[in-house]
């Protein structure tokens, strides 16, 4: 008889967010899947389950789902958990996952913790669709290519990223796509649980010099900013005096254009001024 390989959600954060169903799979697996044996070690030893702890990581998910496919072949049961959450998703476990579908080996999904959806209820902005994207690429082209996919999403976008980069992402975000509005989750379930909201530079603003923990970083549906009076808005800005720089960063803000572009426009009325057409 062919083995059985179950996909185990484990809590994100409170460690009393787990299901009768996730204990007693991982009570009956001869062996557990984990990301990190020594961060998943106290979540089990916590519930008194001793099992044999295997190490199934992004460095060695290929070479670890062959041996893993032959001994479920074999007969043997194993539980797949990630960190925190849902494996599979941002985690390891997909390689493994198609693997087993593609030989017809028995794969069952548990219901359980979601750093994703947690948050994007947390967040406010739930209620219907959303796009979970997760990080952002670290390569330049493609994560381009990714704020342009994401820039006029008419739903809420869930992205994950580390409390190191968030106020850079954050920055660049904000020059991409500026008046967004925004809430960071931060430790989401843990006795600091805390959510940022506003539009980015408000975000920015309200962001804590170290920020730490977990965080999902939820932006809200594309708003078209219909029949903005760009020319009216910098011309009047110009006139009470403001320099250019001013005017660019305050109308990019109200009318949630690309700064650029605002930038760019500024120039030409500029152009027109000094030829003496500007009025």
């Amino acid at each position: 008889m062919k083995g059985k390989l179950s996909i185990v959600p484990t809590p994100i954060g409170n460690l009393e967010d787990i299901t009768f169903r996730a204990l007693r799979v991982l009570r009956e697996a001869d062996a557990v899947l984990c990301e990190d044996t020594r961060h998943s070690a106290p979540l089990l030893n916590h519930y008194a389950i001793q099992k044999t702890l295997i190490s199934y990581h992004e460095h060695n998910e290929q070479s670890r789902s062959e041996e893993i496919l032959k001994r479920l072949k074999e007969g043997e049961n194993f539980a797949l958990i990630s960190d925190a959450g849902f494996p599979g998703v941002s985690d390891p476990g997909a390689v493994l996952i198609r693997k087993a579908l593609k030989e017809n080996l028995p794969v069952e999904v548990l219901p359980g913790s979601s750093a994703s959806i947690t948050a994007l209820v947390f967040s406010g902005f739930s209620g219907g669709s959303f796009y979970f994207h997760g990080f952002l690429s670290r390569k330049h082209k493609e994560r381009e290519e990714e704020k342009e996919r994401i820039k006029k999403c008419i739903c809420p976008v869930i992205l994950y990223e580390s409390p190191k980069r968030l106020k850079s992402t954050l920055e660049e975000l904000e020059e991409f796509m500026p008046g967004r509005k925004a809430a960071v989750i931060r430790e989401l379930t843990k006795i600091y649980e805390e959510r940022i909201f506003g539009t980015l530079p408000e975000v920015l603003e309200k962001l804590p010099e170290n920020v730490k923990g977990e965080i999902v970083l939820i932006l809200g549906p594309y708003e078209e900013k219909k029949n903005f009076d760009l020319e009216g808005a910098l011309k009047n800005k110009l006139r009470q005096g403001i320099s250019m720089s001013r005017a660019v960063k305050e109308v990019t803000k109200e009318s949630g254009l690309p700064k650029n572009e605002v930038y760019a426009y500024g120039l030409k009325l500029k152009g027109e001024e000094d030829d003496g057409i500007f009025f």
